[in-house]
């Protein structure tokens, strides 16, 4: 990570998407039109796009202004571009969002409201509504009330990947994403929920805050695209209740939830985990499995470098 000079680094990560980035940097742009004090960078870290897809960077300063900076892997996971965004980010604090995401205008002064709250390490999501309302109810985070993580709470969605705000100092303290998990790698998803137990086992505050609002333009209308997500969630949640199995036991109780309201849902006609959606427990369980498994499998089968824990 580099030297701080700016109060912020907003980091995106992208991959064939330049549509809704350029809407994304726009929103960003107008966030900080409201907050003409701070300093901000973007930093767009594109990960391997396609030839006809690629960004160059004329194109996302007209969108995002001169305080954009284009960095471009040429192929690798969500984590990884997530280390390389907080390798070359000046900020004290780094915000991460995604690009099918729209700021809010006001995101920039609620987040220096609780700069300013902060006292030590800083770890807080906000809202996460949905832009779009012909997309299903997914993905999204709507509560009124600010929320402290404890460990009776599930960590998986309690902040969204695409709203997290995070002190430099706090990220040093965590280290890198692991790039085991997130989009594109072994373990599909939950890149972000690893992070923030991390933290939570660093002894960090981790909270939900009902301001700091994103809009979530993801693009999902049908069951069946929404239900292939969830697996990917499931699956992600599955590895990490394997990473942590020995470390952290209170992670190992969700599981056996998620098979009790199985059963229950199999055998006595038990309530579906969202029957709007399709979306079952014995599924739920199903796809845990697999990522239990598939997380000790790519421990045997991975170079060693790939497996450090974390």
């Amino acid at each position: 990570m580099g030297v701080s000079e700016l109060d912020i680094s907003i980091i995106i990560c992208t991959c064939d998407r330049p549509m809704p980035l350029m809407r994304c940097l726009k929103s960003i742009a107008n966030a900080m039109n409201e907050t003409p004090g701070l300093t901000v960078e973007i930093v767009v870290v594109e990960n391997g796009s396609s030839d006809g897809l690629r960004l160059d960077e004329m194109g996302v300063r007209q969108a995002g202004g001169s305080c954009v900076r284009l960095i471009q892997l040429p192929s690798g996971g969500l984590a990884q571009a997530r280390n390389e965004g907080m390798r070359m980010a000046r900020g004290r604090i780094f915000v991460f969002t995604d690009d099918d995401c729209i700021m809010d205008r006001n995101y920039l002064r609620d987040l220096s409201k609780h700069d300013c709250e902060a006292s030590g390490d800083m770890f807080i999501g906000g809202r996460v509504k949905l832009a779009d309302a012909t997309d299903l109810e997914f993905t999204i985070k709507n509560v009124p009330e600010r929320e402290l993580f404890e460990v009776h709470i599930h960590p998986g969605g309690f902040l969204q990947g695409c709203n997290l705000a995070i002190a430099r100092d706090t990220a040093k303290k965590i280290g890198e994403f692991d790039t085991r998990f997130g989009a594109g790698s072994p373990l599909k998803a939950g890149e972000d929920t690893d992070y923030m137990i991390r933290a939570h086992i660093a002894g960090m505050r981790i909270e939900y805050v009902p301001d700091m609002s994103i809009y979530h333009k993801h693009g999902r209308k049908l069951v069946r695209q929404v239900q292939e997500l969830n697996h990917q969630y499931a699956f992600a949640n599955g590895a990490i209740y394997a990473k942590y199995l020995l470390r952290q036991p209170w992670l190992l109780k969700r599981f056996f939830w998620t098979a009790r309201a199985a059963a229950i849902e199999r055998f006595l006609g038990g309530p579906k985990f969202n029957d709007g959606l399709g979306l079952t427990w014995g599924s739920l369980l199903k796809s845990h499995l697999m990522g239990f498994i598939g997380y000790f499998a790519h421990a045997l089968t991975a170079p060693r470098h790939l497996t450090k824990r974390r």
